[in-house]
């Protein structure tokens, strides 16, 4: 199987169409983020990052996992069946008749056994397959090994065809050098135009199919198949950026909006000894030192953080010396 001219075209017009999308997809998904970080900055988008936040912490991290696997599975067997498709289609342009070969039924000339071919009926000839069918044909063999019934795949105009060799005629006055096969489809009516000679075959049909699997090879084999895959490509790499960028944005707003980090908070094992071992004596405890205030200076210098921490301290009791307003108040004169 050779690229014609209408295929090289129709490739090139398919290049043409996914550079076209592909830079169209660009600017709308620049556009997007652009906008989406622009909420996420004025603060319209608080109430859904915090209830985001409330929802990954309850999930289940088994989904997560579970959901990873999945994609990468997928990914996996697209990737080997485009690859498959490639060997397949390599392996039909090869003109070794003596390698075995993958491949694709590309019509119904064999599908059925047709009521007028009694010779598929007086020899149990139910060997048929189907369009679409994959199958596997083995290097041809010796020329007086082959027999009547055979299935072979010959060559005619660049065109690959599997038909049963249903009559051989030997060398004679019209071709004294060579036999003459005349092959014919199990569902066609009459026998193919012309006979084949053995330089023609390119393989010996040796029973192996694998039914419906070929419309799926034939896709990945087309340009269109082609465009898929790099479109995919093209999503597969854009995805994670795009999403690192937003996760990065709401993780920090997320954190303007509680005062806390996203992270959990873990002390310096180091630092903890050290406060022990200078803390205060007995008569510097004895001093009156708000508890507020040491606990916030004891996280901010001694924890493991990536953001700072915002401590508020609130008095709930004026003091009994404070000076009250009104007529209490000192007088500047």
């Amino acid at each position: 199987m050779s690229f014609s001219s209408l295929d090289l075209y129709i490739l090139c017009l398919c290049l043409v169409v996914f550079v076209s999308l592909t830079a169209l997809f660009v600017v709308l998904i620049t556009s997007l983020v652009r906008f989406y970080l622009r909420l996420v900055r004025l603060g319209a988008e608080d109430d859904n990052i915090k209830s985001e936040y409330q929802r990954v912490r309850k999930k289940n991290p088994f989904l997560n996992a579970l959901g990873f696997i999945l994609t990468c599975v997928a990914c996996c067997v697209l990737c080997i069946g485009f690859l498959f498709s490639l060997v397949i289609t390599f392996g039909e342009n090869n003109q070794d008749a003596q390698i075995s070969t993958l491949r694709v039924v590309r019509s119904n000339s064999m599908s059925v056994r047709y009521e007028k071919n009694e010779y598929l009926f007086e020899n149990n000839l139910e060997d048929q397959f189907r369009m679409f069918d994959l199958i596997l044909t083995a290097g041809m063999p010796a020329e007086d090994e082959l027999e009547l019934y055979d299935v072979v795949v010959y060559e005619r105009d660049e065109m690959l065809i599997i038909h049963r060799i249903v009559k051989i005629e030997e060398p004679n006055e019209k071709h004294p050098d060579e036999r003459y096969y005349y092959l014919q489809g199990d569902a066609n009516a009459g026998i193919d135009n012309k006979p084949v000679t053995y330089g023609q075959m390119r393989g010996i049909w040796n029973g192996f199919c694998i039914p419906n699997v070929g419309s799926f090879i034939m896709f990945m084999q087309s340009p269109a198949g082609f465009l898929c895959i790099l479109l995919m490509l093209f999503a597969a790499i854009t995805t994670p950026i795009v999403e690192r960028k937003l996760e990065n944005e709401k993780k920090a707003r997320y954190t303007d909006l509680t005062g806390l980090n996203t992270e959990p908070l873990i002390p310096d094992p180091e630092s903890v000894v050290e406060v022990y071992r200078n803390r205060p004596t007995e008569e510097e405890s004895k001093k009156t030192i708000s508890p507020a205030a040491t606990l916030g200076d004891f996280l901010i210098k001694h924890a493991k953080r990536t953001e700072p921490v915002n401590i508020r301290v609130e008095l709930t009791q004026e003091p009994k010396n404070a000076p009250k307003s009104g007529k209490n108040m000192p007088r500047g004169d």
